[in-house]
């Protein structure tokens, strides 16, 4: 997990790299939303959740930066038990809701002015060692790096 600050409010998202949107539950947005109800489902095809939701356009801080602005999805209360919050980090063909083509860590990256790249070191559940770079890599953390390519689908 890492730590985020969405319109003020703390939040531990867990990186998702299958999705590309930001959803939370859980917060008081600062303004209305800005669509209507929207439906998310989350998980493997044979287990998946459904989610109500709604987008919102607020301010989101973390650690390689502050105040970017970026539409969230906010889970409606009272569905399912406990919270989700998700950060996604995949590339924009899984951007859902749909953000103008932008995705969340892209649209960090192009405002705070970092490299739009990322890396993680897991360490496994709970472990405090587990950690995420944002706009960069360790290289002394380095044990196998493994590049993320986008690759065109094969045509015929």
């Amino acid at each position: 997990h890492t730590q985020l600050t969405v319109d003020g409010q703390l939040i531990e998202p867990i990186a998702d790299t299958g999705s590309s949107a930001l959803v939370v539950s859980g917060i008081s947005p600062s303004s209305p939303p800005i669509s209507g109800d929207i439906q998310l489902n989350y998980g493997e095809s044979s287990d998946q959740t459904g989610y109500i939701a709604k987008n919102y356009q607020g301010t989101v801080d973390f650690n390689c930066g502050s105040g970017i602005s970026f539409p969230y999805s906010l889970v409606q209360p009272g569905q399912g038990s406990g919270s989700i919050n998700l950060m996604g980090l995949a590339y924009r063909d899984l951007n859902l809701p749909d953000n103008g083509g932008q995705t969340f860590f892209s649209m960090a990256a192009q405002q705070l002015g970092i490299d739009n790249e990322f890396s993680m070191l897991l360490c496994g559940p709970n472990n405090p060692n587990s950690e995420i770079l944002f706009g960069s890599h360790d290289p002394s953390l380095v044990y196998a790096y493994t590049p993320i390519l986008q690759i065109e689908p094969h045509t015929r």
